[in-house]
């Protein structure tokens, strides 16, 4: 009884460290509502060519909204002026830790696309916008 009582046991301890078919991510380019990129994100401040970081100005506040349909959205508040919504797509990166945006260029209306790159335990990511800067970005 005691040998089945231990058979049993090592079954049991052992069945727990057999995995599961995938995955939850996806790692083919298509989007999941698991994806680590949903949620709100803030700009927190800005990262010049030597890597010396600047906060954001407390008046200036830069929101990327991203849903698990694909979308995002940008919202601008510059010391009180609202600047308005930016809208575009995302996509993750097969087989990667970087995920896609696309927008349209509000000035010129051409086609703008910037890779994310997560960092902290995802808790952060950055872009080098379209003027060589880095923003970086935190989960809210």
């Amino acid at each position: 009884m005691k040998k089945i009582k231990i058979i049993v046991f090592l079954f049991m301890v052992s069945s727990m460290f057999i995995a599961c078919g995938g995955s939850d991510d996806t790692d083919g380019g298509n989007n999941s509502t698991s994806d680590k990129v949903i949620g709100n994100w803030k700009l927190i401040g800005t990262e010049d060519a030597s890597g010396v970081f600047t906060a954001v100005t407390s008046c200036i506040v830069v929101f990327h909204k991203y849903s698990a349909n694909g979308n995002f959205e940008v919202n601008f508040d510059q010391c009180g002026q609202t600047s308005g919504v930016q809208t575009g797509n995302w996509v993750k990166v097969p087989n990667s830790n970087e995920y896609t945006i696309t927008w349209d260029d509000p000035e010129n209306g051409d086609p703008e696309t910037e890779v994310l790159t997560f960092f902290e335990n995802n808790t952060k990511y950055s872009f080098i916008d379209p003027t060589g800067s880095v923003q970086i970005y935190q989960k809210q």
